[in-house]
């Protein structure tokens, strides 16, 4: 049997965003969990906790997902073997995003939502990545399928975050970062401040940006193995 690992997407992302990363992984078998309708983060990973198996797994998540993903592992430590954070990093939200973000929600409520622009979508990728058309084409795609509602519902019930460094530190599992070394959405300091607790480094990945699975699919296949291979003991670079 394969092994699974349980994935969580972001915002505006359907099962999509795992496409490119099953053709580096074919001995795995992802299992796509989608975010609810929830009003609030506590519901939100309490819908996703009751989507796992009585059974500890393997959990990824990414941006959105990444911070749901280490909620679920500090609400439930039991269910959760393993984690891993792509494109995130578990803390608030910084004062100039949740600005933007109130600004599109009010945009849309007048105006409706034509779908994601490409400049919307550019700050999202590395420079190099500018010209991929079928990075560009996924993303377009997904937001479409989901839509103005699950837009206005995932930026309402999601921007009010806690940090989780505390918590999240003090779990007993393998907590593997990974980010593209052009995404301005991590934060560099909050990093700097899981490796001062001697935990295992963020994994950078070059030329690529926030739409990791997208842009770098290949690299992070590499470290989503070296994820999957780290035994429980070597959680930190201190145990």
């Amino acid at each position: 049997m394969p092994q699974r690992v349980y994935a969580i997407p972001g915002t505006q992302c359907d099962e999509r965003l795992w496409n490119p990363l099953t053709s580096h992984l074919p001995e795995l078998e992802w299992i796509h969990l989608p975010i609810s309708t929830a009003d609030g983060m506590d519901r939100l990973v309490q819908d996703l906790l009751q989507q796992l198996p009585p059974e500890p797994v393997a959990l990824l998540g990414f941006s959105l997902g990444a911070y749901l993903a280490a909620g679920m592992a500090c609400a439930a430590p039991a269910r959760i073997e393993r984690l891993f954070l792509c494109s995130n990093t578990p803390c608030a939200l910084p004062d100039e995003e949740l600005q933007q973000r109130e600004q599109l929600l009010q945009w849309v409520r007048r105006n409706g939502y034509q779908g994601i622009s490409d400049r919307k979508i550019r700050t999202m990728l590395s420079p190099i990545n500018h010209h991929r058309m079928d990075v560009f084409a996924t993303i377009k795609a997904m937001d479409a399928n989901l839509g103005a509602a699950s837009l206005v519902q995932q930026l309402s019930a999601t921007s009010r975050r806690q940090d989780l460094l505390t918590p999240l530190s003090q779990l007993a599992i393998p907590i593997h970062f990974c980010a593209g070394r052009d995404d301005a959405l991590v934060s560099v300091s909050w990093l700097s401040a899981w490796e001062a607790l001697g935990k295992l480094p963020c994994c950078w990945v070059e030329k690529a940006g926030h739409m990791l699975p997208l842009e770098a699919p290949e690299a992070l296949s590499g470290a989503i193995r070296r994820w999957l291979d780290c035994s429980p003991e070597n959680v930190s670079l201190t145990d």
